[in-house]
């Protein structure tokens, strides 16, 4: 995309037919305004998923939408650019939609003890690294055989490609999704367009008295997570700007994939063999992945070959946040309330999520100097990051969350018929209070049942 905004731009590098932004903004102000309306957005989703039944549904939606919106990739040119661009910033959104729906609220509620979140976290993203592994190759690879060096054509094969493997994929996500009841219900008064940042703010407030750890760790997650998010969108920017082909910029994304399935078991082998906390993991996590986005504008300059290095550096770091930050959050999730702090928990995470690349873009506008633009975009949040990870008392957190553990859920798997789910809710839910009942009668660990 940052290739096709090149040559799409005046003499001067603006994209006149996109509010004429400067082509290297090309990706990080879309990924900011997209960022900053899942901000808005966000709650609403978390309502529905929290007070319907729809999750389904909507999901579904979402999931079409999502396929629709990288469908104009296959008609990019000079002249539409910009309507695609647009596209862009909408499947982000739509995006959220689906990880909120179908993935984000229900870890909590699939394992009964921390080390079982923690693997189960883990594995997640190690079948979607391997999956982007694998898509990235064959996009590659196709792409290549049909485009050769015409940069248009390259990216209509690609998203052709895309395109097709998604509808395949959301028909069997669809298909195979099972039912799961709404958790909540709509008091006298109450709306399902509202509720939801009505909820968040209560829930904060009930963090603030009640769950002081988990609140420290919502601090944490805003500040993490745009860290994180920002450096794909950043890097490849500057990958484009120092002349890298599109091969080049493609392989190192590649690798940060490939190492980054090294993360999540990084992650799980550091628990299971050494025992070491879920805190320790992700402090070291944010601290060396600190480092290595200071170094990567200047070990960039110095060959392609650090180019990668920092690219596996990334990666790893980035596998290790995604299995270990999910898993950070259920151990200090109370239960019962997995999917109002879930809503909480994105909403935390989206804060600030739209600042980095919004940062990068208004000082790369004003001055078209990358690297300070790069560096005032992130530094702020890797240090503060840090900080806030080493403040959190995970011992505190888990004694405010113990009397809770009776009430967690564990969701439905499989089927769609309501009066089944509802008798496989009952079963679960007997099942997570004699965990709860083994895990206050031994202060150890609880043992799965």
């Amino acid at each position: 995309m940052l290739r096709i905004a090149e040559l799409s731009a005046d003499k001067d590098g603006n994209l006149q037919n996109f509010f004429g932004i400067r082509w290297t903004n090309a990706i990080t102000l879309p990924a900011s305004i997209g960022s900053l309306s899942m901000l808005l957005v966000g709650p609403l989703f978390g309502s529905i998923a929290d007070f319907t039944s729809c999750r389904k549904i909507f999901g579904a939606v979402a999931m079409v939408l999502t396929i629709l919106c990288t469908l104009t990739n296959v008609f990019v040119s000079t002249e539409t650019l910009g309507f695609v661009l647009v596209c862009t910033t909408i499947q982000t959104v739509t995006y959220l939609c689906v990880y909120s729906m179908y993935r984000a609220a229900y870890l909590p509620e699939l394992a009964d003890t921390e080390d079982a979140v923690t693997r189960l976290s883990a594995k997640g993203y190690i079948i979607l690294f391997i999956s982007q592994i694998v898509l990235l190759g064959t996009l590659v690879t196709a792409a290549n055989i049909i485009a050769g060096e015409d940069t248009f054509l390259y990216m209509k094969s690609a998203a052709g490609i895309v395109v097709a493997l998604g509808i395949i994929l959301a028909f069997i996500v669809i298909k195979n999704m099972g039912y799961r009841p709404a958790v909540s219900k709509l008091e006298t008064g109450q709306n399902i367009c509202t509720i939801g940042f009505i909820t968040i703010y209560k829930s904060f407030k009930d963090m603030a008295l009640n769950y002081t750890q988990l609140r420290r760790f919502m601090i944490f997650t805003s500040f993490a997570n745009p860290a994180f998010n920002a450096a794909p969108a950043l890097a490849v920017t500057y990958m484009s700007a120092l002349g890298l082909s599109v091969n080049q910029v493609t392989l190192a994304l590649g690798l940060t994939l490939l190492v980054g399935i090294c993360g999540p078991l990084v992650v799980t082998y550091a628990q299971r063999k050494y025992n070491v906390s879920i805190q320790r993991i992700m402090l070291f996590n944010v601290a060396f992945y600190m480092v290595v986005v200071i170094m990567f504008p200047l070990l960039a300059q110095l060959g392609y070959v650090f180019v990668i290095l920092v690219a596996m550096g990334i990666g790893l770091a980035s596998g290790m946040w995604l299995a270990a930050g999910q898993a950070f959050f259920a151990q200090l999730c109370p239960g019962g309330k997995e999917a109002t702090f879930t809503g909480c928990y994105m909403f935390a995470n989206k804060l600030m999520d739209w600042i980095p690349a919004l940062v990068f873009s208004v000082i790369n506008q004003a001055t078209n100097n990358l690297l300070l633009s790069y560096y005032c975009s992130v530094i702020i949040f890797d240090v503060g990051a840090v900080i806030l990870c080493y403040t959190i008392d995970m011992e505190k957190g888990r004694d405010e969350i113990k009397d809770t553990l009776k009430d967690r859920r564990l969701s439905l798997s499989g089927g769609n018929d309501e009066e089944n789910g509802l008798e496989d809710r009952d079963n679960n839910e007997e099942k997570g209070n004699k965990i709860a009942t083994e895990e206050l009668g031994d202060a150890s660990r609880v043992e799965k049942v």
